[in-house]
């Protein structure tokens, strides 16, 4: 019989993860966790940089890991968020060097650069935005982690 987590279990999973210091230098699947932990630990950095600024924030901070932006976009397509893969994705090809992940100033300076030629009022990811700010992330990350919390009981 597959065990029914309540909220209160779920949330409990999720601060655990939000609080752990995972070792970014472990060999084992990013930050020696499963897939799962893993894939809520970069949740947690991400989804909050966008629900705090949008993607232009997104892009400004680091993220746990220096994922690249294509294994970002994957965590978000597994827990069945394809349209906010597609925007980060698209996004991040304003970035025309290397490795734009591990280098926040050559973002940021790009970002600056191209939101000099937009009008007054106007943001450089606006519609990106709009689509980001309209899936229920936070809806999704719980329906997941419903989904693979026996995977997350190691956390008690």
């Amino acid at each position: 019989m597959t065990k029914i987590y309540s909220d209160d279990e779920i949330w409990f999973f999720m601060d655990k993860l939000c609080r752990m210091r995972p070792d970014d230098d472990d060999p084992e699947y990013p930050f020696g966790l499963n897939e799962v932990s893993a894939s809520i630990y970069v949740l947690s950095s991400t989804h909050g940089a966008m629900m705090n600024g949008g993607l232009r924030y997104f892009f400004s901070v680091e993220h746990p890991g220096d994922l690249e932006y294509d294994e970002i976009c994957s965590i978000y397509r597994r827990i069945e968020a394809p349209k906010v893969a597609e925007c980060i994705s698209d996004a991040s090809r304003i970035f025309r060097f290397s490795n734009p992940h591990l280098k926040a100033d050559e973002r940021n300076e790009t970002m600056w650069r191209l939101e000099q030629g937009l009008g007054c009022g106007e943001m450089l990811f606006d519609d990106m935005d709009r689509i980001v700010f309209d899936e229920d992330l936070d809806e999704k990350i719980v329906l997941y982690m419903r989904r693979h919390a026996n995977l997350l009981e190691y956390l008690r």
